[in-house]
């Protein structure tokens, strides 16, 4: 049954809302009120009763009268005013439920008149406004807008018949990414009742689920299998059914930001470019919301359970089990210690596996029980043990037999000390690891590298083999694992395969160490491969396909590598793992992250790249010089001056050194730090090493390279900057004329070049020219990137901003709405990129006198800016300078 909320004024509506809760119920659907509100009412507690309220609705019908009505106090710096009706309707639209409008017209007779003042009147006046701009109202029709439809009435029969014309589906999805389980489940029910009563009972709703003390440690006792059945039992309890991997800070961070994707909570910050914004935007949704239930997995570190705790005890609007091998929490998680399961529920669980795939024996029932007690009665071990004798169409005799064979093999390398699991397991493993085929054995020892989550099958595709290795079938292998259930198949997406974390520690473990070398190698190489030259890192088109799915396998790899490597170094042997692969992988993973702003990931691993090749190749090398320029581009992006030029400086010394005053990659070295000296107001420094940096690639690689029309477009930009624009448009176009013969008239640097020559002749007063250059580059983008790449919208902001100087307000104001929308769109909302579109629409706003829109984009933009670069950056102080102008504009108004 649909549930629909009603939003109406009591005073001078409740007659009209009886008439659509009337209406409700003859079409069988349910009617919601919210309309105890008391006169004086906290903000902060009436924005949550009303999102619990309407969090279960699948619709809101808004009617809409004259009068304001009353409103909540205590209201929050920077919230706008708006009464209770308001506030309903504004979060309907933010939960993303129907909003049918039905707006009264001036004849209407409201049930009772009462005073208002004057500002009441005008808040309410431009509500309906705001309701029915872009819209032409008529009687008996309706206009869509999105999912809302707007209406007009004057009296309850007219009301009646419009309520007619609508019609409302019970359309609520319930956001979900919950891990598909299967039916088989035995031996926890009273553990899950008790996990519920802690749920329901505790106040803050957090309970961690761990192994018991005599098996403190263990995986694979089945802690993320009982959390899903309890999701499961009480999926219709819960508005949102949640699932994240936390086994380290950086997995807690990114699968969170996964939870905005368009197959969970589909926020509007999912495409965006910055992890912290979309964790931002996670947690966010989670405080606003209740009644969701969300499952941290794998929390089996000191240093992610702080950080858990600390995040989960902010949230309190929904109830959370933490899984993880830890015994030791805080007052604000409730521990449940998980055992394994019993004797019978293990028996049961045999039998069931393989029922009618077993060859049967009138001992199974007692065979089923002693193969229960020899495995620990641990459930990862039943259900391996379960697919190796579905698998052969053998019994538990004989899988008896072959297990005691095996033990005391297993024996010779188990280690109780310092595996995490007993030999049990271990020898549960071998038994099925002995009758893979060379392709599932292979593939399990090269996947076992990778991180205990999805991995998409385009990744595995590219497994490879040298002369002297033997090759891999992927579909066999696959096939192969997934039958003795040591990989399984995930429902996402990418059409991915997921390894128990402890079959891949278990794998990396028996493998003896030049094997370990050998097959960690194939991995990096299966992983390097995956992670193509073109689209680069930096390109948000290589991001759906490669990073996102892949950034936990590339970190994984690259840290076993690096560990690997270090053990080597420290026996005073050659680390043979470290290949070039692995600092490429990790420049590769630390450019993702920084064009996502994760600047804090994105620093260990650009500066671990410098070690590892000062360690291999001393510190005078030139692949130190280009590591070194990547970290001293992130300390540039991170505004860290000041750290930036010594490391380039240093690079600018050791290619000197290497190659020679005159070589390319000198010429790179110096643009760069011309760059840097220009940001930092020092030109006269900076126009030398352009003009070298220009000369040096002029020889090496000739007057016409496409190198060389780089160096002029710096050259020339600085020239611009230092007044000399006759010399500056030289440069540019003679930059243009180089890239139109080497690219042709219709590519990107084409695009670049015109973009700069078209600037220039803006500043000169030559708009009709400079018009023609930035639509033409618009173009080339819009034909090479597509409409909604990120350097369209730059191309977008410079044309808007030539409209707007030529005074054509109204052509300007869409393109530039359409530059906000593609940058907030690829970088999220708290981008630089996104804080200058905010500047530069709220500027034509300020110019067309519509200060009250104005003002909080400019505000907004300040704050991105003071996060983003630092609160005396010259893009903050100006930025802050022209909001504050705005104020000052509004105050005197």
């Amino acid at each position: 049954m649909p549930r629909i909320f009603i939003s109406g004024t009591t005073r001078d509506l409740k007659s009209f809302r009886e008439v659509v809760a009337q209406w409700a119920n003859e079409h069988g659907h349910e009617p919601v009120v919210q309309d105890d509100f008391p006169v004086q009412s906290d903000y902060n507690t009436v924005v949550q009763m009303l999102r619990d309220k309407l969090a279960p609705c699948d619709a809101v019908i808004h009617l809409v009268g004259l009068f304001y009505g009353f409103e909540p106090t205590n209201r929050p710096d920077g919230e706008l005013r708006r009464s209770y009706t308001q506030l309903e309707y504004e979060l309907g639209r933010e939960l993303r439920r129907q909003v049918f409008r039905f707006i009264a017209r001036q004849d209407y007779v409201p049930d009772n008149h009462f005073s208002q003042t004057d500002e009441q009147a005008e808040l309410q006046r431009l509500h309906r406004q705001r309701l029915m701009e872009g819209n032409e109202a008529w009687s008996a029709t309706s206009r869509t807008t999105g999912n809302e439809l707007y209406y007009e009435f004057s009296n309850h029969d007219e009301l009646r018949k419009l309520l007619d014309k609508i019609e409302i589906k019970s359309t609520l999805a319930k956001p979900q990414n919950l891990p598909i389980v299967g039916s088989l489940f035995k031996g926890r029910d009273e553990f899950i009742k008790q996990l519920r009563s802690v749920l329901v009972d505790k106040p803050t709703h957090i309970a961690a689920v761990t192994a018991k003390q005599a098996i403190h440690g263990l995986g694979g006792i089945g802690k993320t299998r009982v959390a899903l059945e309890y999701a499961k039992r009480y999926s219709h309890e819960y508005t949102a059914l949640l699932f994240i991997t936390a086994d380290s800070p950086a997995n807690l961070q990114r699968n969170l930001a996964n939870l905005c994707g368009a197959l969970v909570l589909n926020l509007p910050e999912k495409d965006a470019i910055e992890q912290e914004v979309q964790v931002a935007a996670a947690l966010r949704w989670l405080r606003e919301h209740s009644g969701w239930f969300l499952i941290v997995d794998n929390v089996d570190t000191p240093d992610v359970a702080v950080e858990v705790e600390s995040l989960l005890q902010k949230l309190d609007s929904g109830h959370v089990v933490v899984t993880s091998r830890l015994s030791q929490w805080g007052d604000a998680v409730q521990e449940l210690s998980l055992d394994v399961i019993s004797e019978p529920a293990a028996q049961d669980f045999l039998l069931e596996r393989t029922a009618g795939k077993r060859k049967s024996t009138p001992a199974d029932e007692a065979d089923a029980l002693t193969l229960a007690n020899l495995l620990g009665r641990l459930p990862l071990a039943l259900e391996q043990a379960g697919a190796f004798i579905v698998k052969h169409h053998t019994g538990f005799r004989t899988y008896l037999d072959r297990w005691k064979q095996l033990e005391a093999k297993v024996l010779q390398w188990h280690d109780q000390r310092t595996m995490k699991y007993p030999a049990s397991v271990a020898t549960t493993w071998q038994t099925s690891f002995d009758r893979l085929t060379d392709d599932g054995r292979g593939l399990l020892n090269v996947l076992c590298w990778l991180a205990p989550d999805p991995i998409p099958l385009t990744m595995i595709e590219k497994v490879s083999s040298t002369d002297n290795e033997q090759p891999i079938d992927v579909e066999t292998g696959i096939a192969d694992l997934a039958e003795y259930s040591l990989l399984k198949w995930t429902d996402d997406q990418y059409h991915s395969v997921e390894v128990h974390r402890l079959v891949e520690e278990i794998t990396r473990y028996r493998l003896p160490e030049p094997d370990r070398v050998a097959w960690l190698q194939r991995a990096l190489r299966m992983v390097n491969d995956f992670v193509p030259a073109e689209p680069t890192c930096y390109d948000v088109r290589s991001w759906p396909t490669i990073y996102i799915p892949g950034q936990s396998h590339i970190a994984a790899v690259v840290q076993f590598a690096d560990q690997m490597s270090g053990k080597a170094l420290a026996a005073g042997s050659t680390p043979s793992v470290r290949l070039a692969l692995t600092p490429r992988l990790m420049s590769c993973l630390a450019g993702y992250l920084k064009t996502r702003a994760a600047h804090q990931e994105a620093e260990p691993l650009t500066a671990r790249v410098v070690n590892i090749f000062e360690q291999t190749y001393g510190e005078d090398h030139p692949s130190v010089a280009a590591a070194l320029n990547n970290l001293a581009a992130l300390f540039q992006a991170t505004n860290r001056l000041a750290e930036a030029e010594p490391l380039m400086r240093r690079a600018l010394a050791i290619d000197e050194q290497s190659y020679g005053a005159e070589h390319p990659d000198v010429a790179i070295d110096l643009n760069n730090l011309a760059a840097l000296l220009q940001e930092t107001n020092r030109p006269a420094e900076a126009e030398p090493l352009m003009r070298r940096a220009l000369a040096i690639d002029e020889q090496s690689l000739g007057a016409e390279h496409s190198n060389v029309a780089i160096r002029l477009n710096n050259l020339a930009a600085l020239l611009q900057e230092t007044n000399r624009p006759a010399e500056a448009e030289q440069l540019y176009r003679r930059a243009l004329a180089i890239d139109e013969q080497t690219y042709g008239a219709e590519h990107p640097d084409v695009a670049r070049d015109l973009n700069n020559l078209a600037a220039l002749l803006q500043a000169a007063n030559r708009p009709a020219e400079a018009e023609q250059l930035y639509r033409r580059a618009l173009a080339i983008d819009e034909q090479s990137f597509g409409a909604e790449h990120p350097r369209v919208a730059t191309d977008l902001n410079n044309l808007a901003a030539l409209l707007q100087a030529t005074n054509r307000l109204a052509e300007a104001e869409p393109l530039m709405r359409r530059a906000l929308a593609i940058d907030q769109q690829s970088y999220g909302a708290r981008h630089p990129d996104v804080a200058r579109d905010l500047n530069n629409l709220a500027t034509l706003l300020q110019d067309t006198n519509r200060l009250a829109e104005a003002e909080p984009l400019m505000r907004r933009a300040v704050e991105i800016f003071q996060q983003s670069l630092g609160d005396q950056h010259p893009k903050t102080v100006t930025v802050r300078r022209n909001h504050a102008l705005i104020v000052s504009v509004m105050d005197d108004q």
